[in-house]
């Protein structure tokens, strides 16, 4: 939805840099929906700056590649592994992360964003040739 119908709506009237920046921001946000199902404001905040970063690559990404699926692959696996860990955790009675300090969420973020940044320059890149 968000690399998909988002992505072509907005970048029909915005430069794609916007187009990355706003699906971004609302695929981050719209995982305040969290908070109905009982997860802790700061909990479901360090997932909506973490989904912004990862929106941030996935978009820089479609952008790059010019195809929805491999995004969607990449998300569903990303999701999938989510699943496990936590799968695994509950089987061990091992409580599930909460209250994420400062430096880890910078080390689960900063990546992503990093990388989205290198794929952005690069598409500028490839683009002006």
């Amino acid at each position: 939805m968000y690399r998909g119908i988002l992505f072509f709506g907005v970048n029909s009237k915005h430069s794609e840099l916007v187009t990355v920046l706003v699906t971004s921001v609302v695929f981050g946000l719209f995982h305040y929906v969290n908070l109905f199902t009982g997860a802790g404001f700061e909990d479901t905040t360090y997932q909506v700056t973490h989904a912004f970063a990862a929106g941030f690559m996935y978009a820089t990404l479609r952008l790059r590649i010019g195809s929805i699926w491999a995004v969607m692959f990449f998300h569903g696996l990303w999701d999938f592994v989510i699943f496990l860990t936590q799968s695994i955790g509950e089987q061990e009675f091992v409580e599930p992360a909460t209250n994420v300090d400062p430096v880890t969420a910078l080390i689960v973020m900063v990546p992503a964003m990093l990388y989205g940044i290198f794929v952005y320059w690069r598409w500028c890149v490839w683009n002006k040739s």
